[in-house]
């Protein structure tokens, strides 16, 4: 099986090998403000040795980044380790020694990958100088060893790279200046939070090649911890499942060619294989026009890094034109930086000192909100978390509509249902729902407008494969149940063809297609052989 370009290698697992680090007995309870209990981690005990990849995969909730926490030592105050447990790493257990030899083998020997390296990078400081930091010599020593990492992590640009700060760098590229941070510590072992979840299928396959040849010629080590089923089939030597705290299944081997899976597992897998094995959406037959963009252009300045005090202007977008019929769903695409998301905004209205014509052929009546909505790629920070769903969605509608106040729960309760939530959930926050519920409400918060367009800006991205087909199917019904039109904006190629009528392809804010995704080169690769 071929997935995305990455290739599959047979893992191979020598006696030998280094075992760097050991997890023994370990669980992870919180204990709430009321005194309630929660086990997030419940007796986890596993192996990771030299130039190995083990994957941790599991939905979300089910206790992966408390795992995470516990052995790089950021958990929470109200976060307990059971006191027979073991964490030893090089030999030594982080749980039973003192805090000056934790820190001296942990900076020595594990480094961390965040999944969103833009939060996690120090925005004051230029990514040369966040790398040099753990490098020892002199001021031209260590930015010539910068140099050379940043060039061995397949960075281009590399001087300008070196004076730039992290807004000032694509997403891709940021992931491998976090890579060349752990390169510089000569870290044994790496441990990767969803490093690939935000990335477009180009910077993927070059970070797990990354990955892949550090593990070969290094001996480095990767804890990963994804969702992601192609990137743990293309890399991992072995996979562990964690549902509810626990370890449910732990294997060698490709995970789609593994029989008799539990349950919790064979449903994600089976998402997997229905969303590669659909056929191609198909085009929209009428020509009732929604929206036309014209010569679409957007740019800001910014600090030149090579010029002091000397500014650049930067086109996000430049001349992008394209037309939104009624009931299609339109994909837009592009590598990172390619402008995907500015244009969502443009198109949800919350960039508009744009230069062009952006034409709404609807109700001029109506505010152009009330027409078109948008939903954010995180669902957990668009939803307010002191309001109940119930008012979160009401708030919305007051907003757009004048109903009588006896109307409201029946408006709530039919749209709450439209999108696969039952009356329950009316009383419940944001804390209390997972990723897709809370997806489900943004839909629901929009679609309780009754606007004509959607805009989704990587609303998908991450979710858990089955979840994620199970809104994408819910979409198509609500372009039915509706008759909206829906703008899809995803990294995610398969999603985007086995979905969307049309795509529009970005590459550096220029427009470079527009039309059916079978005509698209990027495309033509056809459907993944699973067996």
């Amino acid at each position: 099986m071929n997935v995305s370009g990455l290739a599959y290698i047979t893992p191979v697992k020598p006696d030998h090998l280094k075992t760097f680090l050991k997890l023994e007995n370990l669980n992870v309870t919180y204990t709430s403000d009321s005194g309630q209990d929660f086990t997030a981690v419940d007796c986890i005990s596993f192996v990771i040795s030299e130039g190995e990849i083990l994957a941790i995969l599991g939905k979300t909730g089910s206790g992966k980044s408390t795992l995470v926490r516990a052995i790089l030592g950021t958990l929470s105050s109200n976060a307990f380790i059971n006191p027979d447990a073991k964490i030893i790493l090089n030999n030594i257990d982080l749980l039973h020694c003192s805090k000056t030899a934790i820190r001296a083998v942990r900076g020595k020997v594990l480094a961390a990958m965040p999944q969103n390296p833009l939060l996690a990078l120090n925005p004051t400081m230029t990514c040369g100088a966040q790398i040099s930091e753990v490098i020892l010599g002199s001021k031209r020593q260590r930015k010539d060893k910068v140099l050379a990492i940043m060039q061995e992590v397949r960075l281009q640009n590399v001087e300008q790279l070196f004076k730039a700060y992290p807004h000032q760098v694509s997403l891709g590229q940021l992931q491998r200046v976090c890579l060349a941070m752990a390169l510089a510590t000569n870290a044994a072992i790496v441990i990767a939070d969803e490093p690939f979840s935000s990335l477009d299928p180009l910077n993927t396959k070059i970070l797990s090649g990354l990955f892949k040849e550090m593990s070969l010629t290094k001996g480095t080590a990767f804890l990963l911890i994804t969702h992601d089923l192609e990137v743990t089939h293309a890399l991992a030597n072995r996979w562990m499942w964690i549902d509810k705290g626990q370890i449910i299944a732990e294997r060698r081997g490709s995970i789609f060619v593994t029989k008799d899976l539990p349950p919790a597992i064979s449903r994600v897998v089976m998402a997997f294989k229905r969303l590669k094995t659909r056929v191609e959406a198909p085009p929209v037959l009428n020509q009732d026009l929604l929206l036309t963009l014209d010569d679409i252009t957007y740019h800001y300045d910014r600090r030149n890094v090579l010029a002091l005090g000397g500014r650049e202007t930067q086109y996000a977008l430049k001349n992008v034109s394209l037309q939104v019929f009624k009931k299609e769903i339109l994909g837009i695409v592009g590598l990172s930086g390619s402008g995907k998301s500015t244009l969502a905004k443009i198109i949800g209205g919350l960039i508009n000192d744009y230069q062009g014509n952006r034409i709404l052929h609807l109700d001029s009546e109506k505010s152009y909100y009330h027409q078109v909505q948008y939903i954010m790629q995180d669902a957990a920070t668009s939803l307010p978390p002191l309001r109940s769903v119930r008012n979160i969605i009401l708030d919305a509608y007051k907003a757009h509509h004048k109903t009588h106040r006896s109307e409201y729960e029946g408006l709530i309760s039919r749209t709450l249902a439209d999108v696969g939530l039952p009356d329950s959930y009316k009383e419940k926050f944001r804390y209390q729902l997972s990723g897709g519920e809370k997806q489900r409400v943004s839909l629901a918060r929009a679609l309780i407008i009754k606007p004509e367009i959607l805009v989704l800006d990587e609303s998908l991205s991450a979710l858990d494969r089955d979840i994620q087909l199970e809104i994408l199917e819910l979409l198509e019904h609500l372009v039915a149940r509706y008759s909206l039109s829906m703008i899809l904006v995803s990294h995610d190629m398969d999603m985007i063809q086995k979905i969307c009528n049309r795509v529009v392809y970005l590459n550096e804010g220029v427009s470079a297609f527009v039309g059916r995704t079978s005509d698209l080169p990027l495309f033509r690769m056809g459907a993944s052989d699973i067996s």
